[in-house]
C-alpha cells in the first residue's frame, strides 16, 4: 500500500497495454515479427472502427472506499467490444447500414421484405410435409387458421383456398393441488406456534383421499373452460365448394 500523509491508499499498478498484449499473442513461429491477427472478410462485412478488430476495448469499473465521496479510484481492465460480433461488423447488403450484433437484422423495408419472403417459403415447405385429413372424417371441433390466427368451429364455413391445422382439446385444469392445501397448513403452525410450533404430519394415505376428494369436487362443482391448441403438423384439408347447377327448363 502506498502511504500518503500516514493514511493508506490502494496500491496503483499500471500495465503496459501494447507491450502485454504482444507478449499474449506472438507467434511463436514468427519470432522477432509482431504478432498479427487474420480475418477473412466475407461480402458486406468490414473491421469494426471501434476495437480495430480485436474484439477488445477499455473499461473501467471505479469505486470508493468506506468513508469516502465518490469513486476516486480505477479498475481498468479490458472487455469484449459490443460494437462488432468479434472484430467484425456486418452490412446490410440492402441499405448498407450496419447490423447491430445483438439483433443482426436490419429493419429497413427491403432487409424486412426478404425476410417475410424466406419465412413464407420456409412455412410454404414446411406444410408440404405435413399430414392431412379431410374434413370429413375431422373429429375435432375447432380448427385453427393461421392467417388470421383465428379458431373456428369445424363446422362453420371454411374457405377450401385457405389453410386450417388440426385443433388438439386440452380441459384446463383447476382442481386445488394437495401439497399446496398441506403447505399451507404448515405454514399456519408456523404461524400460529412460531419457531417451536406444531408441523402437521399428513401420511402418504392422507394425500391421496384428499387428492381423490379435490378430483371429484372439481369434476362435480367446476365449470372448466375447455382449451383449444394447434397441431402445426396435421392439417384438415377443406374440398372445393361445388357449384350449384339450375336445370334448363323444358322448351
Amino acid at each position: 500500500m502506498d502511504q500518503t500523509d500516514g493514511k493508506e491508499f490502494p496500491k496503483r499498478v499500471r500495465i503496459d497495454i501494447t507491450a502485454t498484449l504482444a507478449e499474449l499473442f506472438v507467434d511463436p513461429n514468427l519470432p522477432g515479427q509482431p504478432p498479427l491477427l487474420v480475418k477473412d472478410l466475407q461480402e458486406h462485412q468490414q473491421i469494426c472502427p471501434t476495437c480495430k478488430g480485436l474484439w477488445l476495448v477499455r473499461r473501467d469499473t471505479p469505486y470508493g472506499l468506506e468513508g469516502q465521496s465518490g469513486f476516486p479510484y480505477f479498475n481498468e481492465y479490458i472487455g469484449p467490444c459490443t460494437d462488432c460480433y468479434f472484430g467484425v461488423q456486418t452490412l446490410c447488403a440492402h441499405c448498407g447500414k450496419l447490423k447491430h450484433p445483438s439483433h443482426w437484422q436490419c429493419p429497413c423495408p427491403a432487409a424486412c421484405a426478404e425476410r417475410r419472403e424466406i419465412d413464407f417459403n420456409t412455412e410454404q415447405e414446411r406444410r408440404a410435409k405435413c399430414r392431412r385429413i379431410a374434413l370429413k372424417d375431422y373429429t375435432g371441433t375447432m380448427v385453427f387458421e393461421p392467417g388470421r390466427e383465428q379458431y373456428i368451429d369445424a363446422t362453420d364455413y371454411l374457405d377450401p383456398e385457405l389453410t386450417y391445422f388440426a385443433c388438439t382439446e386440452a380441459e384446463s385444469y383447476l382442481s386445488p393441488d394437495p401439497e399446496s392445501i398441506i403447505d399451507r397448513m404448515n405454514d399456519q403452525a408456523w404461524e400460529a406456534f412460531g419457531e417451536e410450533g406444531y408441523e402437521p404430519t399428513v401420511t402418504q394415505e392422507g394425500r391421496g383421499v384428499l387428492e381423490d376428494f379435490l378430483t371429484d369436487w372439481t369434476t362435480r362443482f367446476v365449470d372448466a373452460p375447455v382449451c383449444y391448441y394447434p397441431n402445426p403438423d396435421l392439417i384438415v384439408v377443406v374440398p372445393a365448394s361445388i357449384p350449384v347447377v339450375e336445370s334448363a327448363s323444358a322448351p
